[in-house]
């Protein structure tokens, strides 16, 4: 059979077969990059939907740890004032406990005792609320809410972070 003949019985010549299945493998081809760079588009724009929520996340996260420790630094401001009041009582304390030895070595035992009666209510006091602020100090906690926040977070972009790899593989 000649290849340029016109086809006889429905057979089709060589050449046009040739010609026909690699006119539909361009296509094909040209289907497969088109979709491609389609799957690339999106997979670009999944990526930089996730920076921004990253973005916004931690940019929430910091907000709720600046208030945490925003609200730490005041309670820690006043357990402070109370340490600080604590250790000027002791500090007064001392000062009457030089008072009283000074009137014991000048007069008989009365002055001494009464001076050194207020010397001790004013240590107890003293030590009392020196005790009370080291204590509140101890107490104060750490932004929980902001950890518990990045904590959610990092198992987010975990989960995020697979599912677009998975997207990306199966699409190649």
């Amino acid at each position: 059979m000649n290849p340029d003949s016109d086809p006889i019985d429905g057979e089709i010549p060589a050449r046009d077969e040739d010609e026909t299945t690699t006119d539909l493998a361009r296509e094909l081809m040209a289907e497969a990059r088109r979709y491609a760079r389609a799957e690339l588009r999106l997979g670009r724009d999944e990526l930089s939907q996730l920076s921004a929520e990253i973005r916004e996340r931690l940019r929430l996260d910091v907000a709720v740890a600046r208030r945490e420790i925003l609200v730490e630094a005041r309670r820690a401001s006043r357990a402070g004032a109370l340490t600080g009041v604590g250790g000027l009582l002791v500090h007064a304390a001392l000062y009457l406990l030089l008072f009283a030895l000074v009137f014991a070595l000048g007069r008989v035992l009365p002055l001494w005792a009464a001076a050194l009666i207020v010397m001790g209510v004013a240590a107890a006091a003293g030590v009392g609320l020196a005790w009370g602020g080291v204590k509140r100090l101890r107490g104060l906690s750490k932004p929980r809410a902001a950890l518990e926040n990045l904590k959610g977070d990092s198992q987010w972009m975990r989960q995020r972070i697979r599912g677009l790899r998975s997207r990306i593989l199966v699409s190649e």
